[in-house]
């Protein structure tokens, strides 16, 4: 329930707080650095609470190493002039979400049912990976 509960807050707050940084005209590149890396210690916080309750580590690592990946292609394809956002099933969001529903389905119908939800989300996120870097080599 904890781990639910902090995922949808930094979920909702990783929303937020660059619209609002926007609309007031106070966005800076100070604050995208900041906001990219607590993105990924995020992420490596919820991967250390999905493997506490104890989802396969090999899929949970898989599914870091690739959500790494999948914002760094994002990142590497800025820096090259390639816009990726919106390429791919699993952005940041999906991959939030995805969470979320596997740890309510661990709540709800035990661990054998969110590791196979979880490796369908690796899988998901991998096809991510894939198609970010096709879409930006083609415009390299």
């Amino acid at each position: 329930l904890v781990l639910g509960l902090t995922v949808l807050v930094s979920g909702f707050f990783d929303a937020v707080d660059g619209a609002l940084a926007r609309v007031q005209r106070r966005s800076s590149a100070r604050g995208a650095l900041l906001d990219s890396v607590a993105d990924r210690l995020c992420e490596v916080l919820f991967a250390i609470g999905i493997l506490a309750l104890g989802l396969n580590p090999y899929v949970v690592c898989l599914f870091l190493a690739l959500s790494s990946l999948t914002s760094y292609l994002r990142a590497r394809g800025e820096s090259l002039g390639v816009a990726s956002a919106g390429v791919g099933l699993m952005e940041r969001a999906e991959r939030l979400i995805s969470l979320l529903i596997i740890i309510s389905v661990y709540e709800l119908a035990g661990l054998a049912t969110a590791n196979a939800l979880l490796t369908i989300v690796v899988i998901l996120t991998g096809v991510t990976v894939v198609q970010r870097f096709l879409h930006i080599w083609g415009r390299v």
